[in-house]
C-alpha cells in the first residue's frame, strides 16, 4: 500500500534541522525518478553552540543569547586566574572533532585565547594578557562559537 499526500498536506517542521530528521527526495535521473531518504546529519554534519561570554574579577564567565543545537547542559567555572572550564552535562566534547573560535570585541588592550578539549565533557580557556601572563577580566562580551562534526 503505497502512502500519498499532497506537498500542501504536509505539515512544516518548526525549529531547526535535527541530526536524526528524515527528508524524503525524489532524485530524477533524467528518465525516472528514485526516491531516496537523507538525514538532517547529513545535510549539516555539525552541531553548533553560539553565545556572548564575559568575565570579570574572579567571578565565573556569564553568557547572554545565543543558540545551541547541543544535547548536554553548558556550566562555566573559573578555576584559577585567567582560566576557566566550560562542562557539559553529556559527553560531546570528541577529540580531533570540536572546534572552539572566538570573536573578540576589541578594547585597548592586547589578548589571546588559549582552548584545550580537556575530555569529552570539558573545555578548558585560558586569556592571556598583552604582557604575556594569564589574566582575568580579557573576556569583554566576545563571541564564543562551539562547533562539533559529526
Amino acid at each position: 500500500m503505497s502512502i500519498q499526500k499532497k506537498i500542501t498536506d504536509l505539515t512544516a517542521k518548526t525549529g531547526a534541522l535535527e541530526g536524526s530528521d528524515v527528508l524524503v527526495i525524489s532524485d530524477y535521473n533524467g528518465s525516472t525518478y528514485d526516491t531516496k531518504k537523507i538525514t538532517g546529519a547529513q545535510i549539516v554534519p555539525y552541531k553548533v553552540y553560539i553565545t556572548n561570554i564575559s568575565q570579570s574579577g574572579t567571578a565565573a564567565p556569564t553568557v547572554t543569547g545565543g543558540y545551541s543545537q547541543l544535547t548536554g547542559t553548558l556550566t562555566f567555572a573559573r578555576t584559577a586566574t585567567g582560566t576557566y572550564t566550560i562542562t557539559n552535562s553529556v559527553a560531546e566534547f570528541t577529540a580531533n572533532n570540536t572546534f572552539v573560535f572566538f570573536q573578540n570585541s576589541g578594547g585597548a588592550y592586547n589578548r589571546l585565547f588559549q582552548y584545550e578539549i580537556t575530555s569529552t565533557t570539558v573545555i578548558t580557556i585560558k586569556t592571556w594578557s598583552g604582557a604575556g601572563s594569564l589574566a582575568d577580566s580579557l573576556l569583554g562580551s566576545d563571541s564564543l562559537e562551539i562547533k562539533i562534526i559529526n
